[in-house]
């Protein structure tokens, strides 16, 4: 809004947007992006193989999706950003193994072509498609309408829409390594957590990862009466 930034980094992924999925009325960053593109600025993607999936160690499941039209997962999500509307410019290669470069390089330069449209189109739509069959059709389009982070749940700290993603991600795609590593990140800040501080007090060392888990004696079932299903998203929170 200032008109003084000329790019900006950002979470984005085809998974979701890291620590800011579920938040907002696009359910993540999707509102930067299109701010961006308003002012004509870049769009930094950060760490997409690793914050959008652990593409480099990725699951059974989600590279099966990915299989039938040649794409590994990293170069898939690669082309998805590239492709996406509002697009992203510029992706971090953060390499796992001097075979992931190649990955990155042959979506890039891949990329706008109309081979590459059509592969984004299918791998998109089967991936889209086992999220369906693993969460019904409402659930997989719906998850994160009204569920509150860890800023607006209240004075609870709990990042409700962040644990109902990575809830999310596991029955659709099966990305259990991914959902654990930023789980333990909640779960350290649930144990940091005093009762008697002040919601600024025990957030003020949160770090790059905000958010607690689900606290025993915390009630978050005021907090979730806005969304479609508020029992099942108590459910994929416990």
């Amino acid at each position: 809004e200032t008109g003084k930034y000329a790019y900006f980094n950002v979470h984005y992924d085809f998974i979701g947007s890291y620590t800011a999925s579920g938040s907002g009325p696009t359910g993540g960053t999707l509102e930067c992006l299109e701010a961006a593109a308003a002012r004509d600025m870049g769009v930094f993607i950060i760490s997409p193989a690793d914050k959008g999936g652990m593409l480099y160690k990725p699951s059974a499941m989600f590279a099966q999706c990915c299989e039938p039209d040649g794409l590994s997962p990293i170069a898939f999500n690669n082309l998805w950003l590239y492709h996406h509307s509002p697009p992203a410019h510029t992706l971090v290669v953060g390499a796992a193994r001097p075979t992931d470069f190649d990955l990155a390089l042959e979506a890039a330069l891949m990329a706008f072509t109309p081979e590459a449209t059509a592969k984004v189109e299918a791998t998109a739509a089967r991936l889209k498609a086992a999220a369906v069959q693993a969460h019904g059709e409402q659930w997989a389009k719906n998850w994160f309408v009204g569920l509150p982070d860890c800023y607006t749940a209240g004075e609870t700290g709990v990042h409700a829409s962040l644990i109902v993603w990575l809830h999310y991600l596991v029955k659709a795609w099966g990305l259990l390594d991914y959902a654990k590593a930023r789980y333990k990140e909640l779960e350290g800040n649930a144990k940091g957590w005093k009762e008697g501080r002040t919601f600024a007090e025990n957030t003020a060392d949160w770090g790059f990862c905000p958010g607690s888990t689900l606290r025993q004696g915390v009630d978050l079932a005021p907090h979730l009466a806005q969304c479609p299903d508020p029992a099942r998203a108590l459910e994929a929170i416990r």
